[in-house]
């Protein structure tokens, strides 16, 4: 399984000034930016289907390091979120509404700092939004080494595999890292449509040489956003603790924070998360877009 075939857009390539970016985009209407997480792409597909439905056009361009869009284009957070500008600018997209998912949480929180009139507003969905993996810690360099460009290609063949052979041990797995609560409890509320959703989503991951820049990424000066921000996480996620919506909630004035109905860092799976795409919804509604 391909990507494209997690994808529902197809994707291209833009020549920008930074260098080129592949990007897939639908719909027509107010645009809407999603800021993939860590070893994903252009072809993520987090369930946007009702937003194309409601009338939005959605952009997701793979940012520097996965997909097709190489590493020089930028390494970090800062440099990422100027890419994306670029990217809008030779699209001549003047204004969008922001998702910024799991890893892409600092690239997001940089751009809609950096260019306040680019953002329309800013959703935060299981977010990182301070530092995450210790730096030079047993774990940060175990990430580095494991998910380095040469090797993350057999890491990701090895859990697919793995999936394939025995699906509820990979899901047991999965939920030990994801969440904090018992693993058991958590894939008994994951139903087919669910499991299927996530291995589309594991087929489509591929780490290439981005996640272990991401691994550093910091967003910085949080108390000089100035849109609306609406922070999306769940209080049982492991991966990226729910310290990181009350971080970014503490610094962003005016920002709300709701706490998804989940069990773990996987919002879109589980019977919450019906109500997460609807919160999603309502609040771009709310925020005039």
């Amino acid at each position: 399984m391909g990507d494209k075939e997690n994808s529902i857009m197809e994707a291209r390539i833009a020549e920008t000034p930074v260098g080129p970016v592949e990007y897939t985009m639908a719909g027509g209407g107010p645009a809407v930016l999603i800021v993939h997480g860590g070893n994903e792409n252009c072809h993520l597909n987090l369930r946007q289907e009702g937003l194309l439905q409601a009338g939005y056009r959605i952009l997701i361009p793979s940012r520097p390091g996965y997909g097709r869009t190489p590493i020089t284009a930028g390494k970090t957070a800062s440099e990422q979120a100027d890419a994306l500008n670029a990217l809008l600018g030779t699209l001549r997209i003047e204004t969008v509404a922001l998702i910024g998912s799991s890893a892409g949480g600092p690239t997001a929180l940089e751009f809609a700092r950096r260019y306040p009139r680019a953002t329309h507003c800013l959703l935060l969905e299981e977010a990182i939004t301070k530092s995450w993996v210790p730096r030079y810690s047993p774990q940060y360099w175990a990430m580095k080494w494991m998910m380095s460009p040469r090797r993350q290609a057999g890491f990701w063949r090895g859990q697919r595999e793995a999936f394939d052979r025995d699906p509820r041990a990979s899901l047991i797995a999965l939920a030990k890292i994801f969440s904090t609560r018992p693993p058991l409890e958590v894939v008994e509320q994951w139903d087919e449509e669910d499991i299927a959703f996530y291995r589309k989503l594991l087929y489509g991951l591929n780490s290439g040489s981005g996640f272990t820049h991401n691994m550093d990424h910091l967003a910085t000066r949080l108390e000089e956003i100035a849109v609306p921000v609406f922070i999306t996480h769940c209080r049982f996620d492991r991966n990226v603790p729910f310290a990181h919506a009350l971080h970014a909630h503490r610094r962003i004035r005016g920002s709300v924070l709701y706490e998804a109905p989940s069990l773990s860092h996987l919002i879109l799976m589980g019977p919450g998360k019906s109500a997460v795409v609807q919160k999603r919804m309502d609040f771009l509604k709310q925020a005039g877009w």
